[in-house]
Formats: structure tokens, C-alpha cells, sequence
């Protein structure tokens, strides 16, 4: 249907922020129509919008009296923010901040329910909701550097297994880069310092294993609770590797082995070769 454009207002809640090509859009616009409609709720009398922004201010700009509109309903706030935040996360250049405030409002005004809880209610994938949740507790530093599209929302996620200051480090290492979202091996990176901090605490852990005379089991034990403490520990198996007996490697192959997780195979292949 055809609703007056000043009886529009938009939402507060949209977490967009910029609006380029309105001008070439607002041509397209007067040449060919509006080919989708906005969406709008109903407020009796007045309508808010809930998705096309960009349309509806291309539509002011080519000086439009009404716009073509698609009324949707809502029995409360809460049902519009969560249709507002699906529309955003499957646009093309969604913006992963604007889109995380949005996530957050519609966290509290849900009760505070777990990540799970919420995913559920938005029907989205939880591994979503986490990597929204990592991104509103990252440093200033990181959230600036994907404001500036030099970190894209799965990077975070990644960074956020170091400590917050070498998080830090990286992400003004990569704002002085000229580089853009998806171009830089933010994952390599991390790996690289994951990799190096924990064959150190390895180290140190085998140290205490031969201060307190371990038993070849409890080493076995030991070493698999604090390898399943951290991330993409097996890397640091090689360099670890000189500190072990054959008895040794041999008991923490044939634990490995029944672990049967993906992340540990690469471990399994070094110790097997090692153990011949």
C-alpha cells in the first residue's frame, strides 16, 4: 500500500548509520519505481519504520509525496527489535557494532536470558549470538578497528582467545595497515601468539611435573586437563616434544586416541611418528 512519507517516522532503534548513494538511488527511484517496499509497523494513525531507511530518505530526496509499504503488526517492543535485528544481520554491509547495541537492548528488555536462551528466541545460531556478545566486551581498540573495517566480526572472536592487551597490540597493528575486512591472516596471527604463549606455559608445566615426581599416569592426566585449558594447544606439541619419554608419549598417544576430536589429530600424527 501507498502511505504518506510524512506520516513515517523512523526508528530510533535502527542501528544503521550510514546511508551512501541515496542520490543514485533516488534517481533509480523516479526512473524505474520503488521495486521493494519499505517495512513499517502501525501506530494508529502514524507508522514507524522497522526496515529501508535508505528508501525512504532516497524516496525524501527525489522529493516523493508517498511511498510504497508493507504494514506489519507487533504485539509488543521486544517482537519489533528482534525482527529489526534479523532484517540487520542478513543485509550485505550490516554493520557488526550497530547491529551488537541493537542485540544488547534486546538482551536486557528479554530478561538477561543465557546466550542460548536467546538465540533460540531469535532463531538464529547461538555461535551468532556468542560472536555478538564477544564483540560488545572487546577492548575499545578492537571494536575501533571494526568500525574502520579492518577486523570483521569473526577476527574478534578469534582475538579475543589472547590476553586484552596483546589483543590490543594487534588490533593497532592492523588499523595502521592498509588493508580491508577479511584481508588480513587475523587467524594466523593469533595462532602464531597462541602458539608461543602456550609451548611456554607447557614448559613450565612440565617442569612442575618433574618437580612433584608425577607418575606416567598422572602425567597423562595433568597434561590433557591443561591442553583442553586453551586453544589450538596441539600446536605446541613438537616443541614440547623433548621433554617427554617414550613410556610418556606413548601414554598420552593412546589417551589422545580416545578423545576422538578433530583439534587433537595433528597431536595424534606427532606423537605416532615420534613413538616409532
Amino acid at each position: 500500500m501507498e502511505i504518506k512519507i510524512n506520516k513515517i517516522k523512523t526508528n530510533p532503534d535502527n542501528p544503521r548509520e550510514d546511508y551512501n548513494g541515496l542520490k543514485e538511488l533516488a534517481e533509480n527511484i523516479l526512473s524505474n519505481g520503488l521495486l521493494v517496499p519499505v517495512r513499517v509497523a502501525d501506530l494508529k494513525g502514524t507508522y514507524l519504520l522497522i526496515d529501508g531507511e535508505r528508501r525512504l530518505k532516497a524516496c525524501k530526496l527525489a522529493k516523493l509525496k508517498t511511498i510504497r509499504s508493507e504494514v506489519q503488526k507487533y504485539d509488543n517492543e521486544l517482537q519489533m527489535l528482534k525482527d529489526l535485528f534479523c532484517i540487520n544481520i542478513m543485509r550485505k554491509n550490516f554493520k557488526p557494532l550497530e547491529n551488537a547495541k541493537l542485540l544488547k537492548k534486546i538482551w536486557i528488555a528479554s530478561g538477561k536470558p543465557s546466550q542460548r536462551a536467546l538465540s533460540a528466541q531469535l532463531g538464529i545460531h547461538k555461535v551468532s549470538v556468542d560472536e555478538v556478545f564477544t564483540l560488545l566486551k572487546a577492548p575499545e581498540e578492537v571494536k575501533q578497528a571494526v568500525k574502520e573495517k579492518k577486523l570483521g566480526q569473526r577476527s574478534v572472536t578469534y582475538l579475543s582467545t589472547l590476553p586484552g592487551k596483546k589483543q590490543i597490540e594487534i588490533a593497532k597493528e592492523v588499523r595502521k595497515k592498509k588493508t580491508k575486512t577479511g584481508q588480513t591472516p587475523i587467524a594466523k596471527m593469533v595462532e602464531e601468539e597462541l602458539e608461543i604463549e602456550a609451548s611456554k606455559k607447557l614448559k613450565e608445566n612440565f617442569v612442575e611435573i618433574e618437580r612433584k615426581k608425577y607418575t606416567t599416569e598422572d602425567f597423562v592426566k595433568h597434561t590433557i586437563s591443561f591442553l583442553w585449558n586453551g586453544v589450538t594447544f596441539y600446536k605446541v606439541i613438537p616443541r614440547a616434544i623433548h621433554f617427554l619419554t617414550k613410556e610418556q608419549m606413548k601414554k598420552l598417544l593412546k589417551e589422545f586416541k580416545t578423545i576422538r576430536d578433530i583439534y587433537i589429530e595433528p597431536a595424534i600424527e606427532i606423537l605416532e611418528k615420534e613413538t616409532w
